[in-house]
This record gives C-alpha cells, structure tokens and sequence, in this order.
C-alpha cells in the first residue's frame, strides 16, 4: 500500500493563492504604493507557487495510487493544476523582480556589469504591477484554483459533495 501524501501539501497553495488573488484585487492607490503590501503579495504569491509546485508533484504520485476515479476526471483535474501554477508562476516572478529592487541584493546588481539588464528587466515589472494584468491574472488564477480545487474535491468525495463541485464537474462532464 502506498501513502497519498498529496492532501498534505495541496491545501496550503490553495490558501496562500487565494489570500494573495484577493489581495491582489483590492486596487487602491495606498496598496499600490505601500511597500509592505507589495512584500506580504510577493510573499503570499511566491510562497503559495512554490507549495502549488510541490502539490502538483506530490500529485503525480497520487495519480498511481488512486482507484476508482475516472482517468478523464483526473487528468482535467491536472490539466486545471499546471495552468493554475503557470499563471501564479507568472505573478511570482513579476514581484520578485519587484522585491529584488528593494532589498539590497538589487542594489548589489546594480553595482555589477548586469546593471542596465536588471534595470530594463525591472523597469517592465514596475510597469506590470501597476496595470490591469495583475488583478485580471489573479482572477484568472483565482479562477483555476478554484476549478482545481473543485474537480479535486470531485476525484476524493464524488461530484456530489456539494453544490460548488457539482456544477463544475459538470461543466466538463
């Protein structure tokens, strides 16, 4: 018998993603100029895609172990995984960017022959931040994980667990 160690590390990605998209959301002109709010998104995003990195591991070794769920159902459900960890990807690189320029390795950069690339590399990421791309990519992502999440919950406990993950089950089948 082996040991599904998936539902350890899925939940907390799905928590960090979650908190950081809803943050993400709120547009105000003080989060947008607020250090610490960009470094508690650059945590929550980072974080939550590395531990989304892990679950997605973690769930190849599940997919040997479970029976009885439908293979359709399971690779949608891993299809819905890696778009998920694509776009968090995306968002996580774009603030590490972000805090690169404020703690002191950016300034250790731009003492090196890298300085006009970081610079260039940064100046886009700057810009990003604060266009619509982020808040309409933390929707998007938000979005997935919720569909991830729900045809998750549909492989462990059936399509009928409850009325969320009964609809979007059948959305797709």
């Amino acid at each position: 018998m082996q040991l599904n160690i998936h539902p350890i590390f899925v939940h907390f990605p799905i928590a960090l993603l979650t908190v950081y998209a809803l943050v993400e959301l709120v547009r105000t002109k003080t989060a947008l100029r607020s250090t610490s709010i960009k470094v508690l998104k650059g945590f929550l995003v980072t974080t939550g895609t590395i531990g989304a990195f892990v679950a997605m591991q973690t769930g190849e070794l599940a997919e040997k172990t479970i029976g009885g769920a439908p293979s359709q159902l399971i690779e949608t459900h891993s299809l819905f995984a890696n778009m998920t960890f694509y776009v968090f990807l995306v968002l996580a690189l774009i603030y590490l960017l972000e805090l690169m320029d404020i703690l002191p390795i950016g300034q250790k950069i731009r003492q090196t022959k890298m300085r006009a690339g970081f610079e260039k590399i940064l100046g886009y990421a700057q810009k990003i931040i604060h266009t619509p791309f982020m808040p309409t990519f933390a929707l998007i992502g938000l979005i997935l994980v919720t569909i991830t999440g729900a045809l998750g919950g549909a492989i462990v406990y059936g399509a009928d667990i409850d009325p969320v993950v009964h609809f979007i089950y059948s959305l797709f089948f």
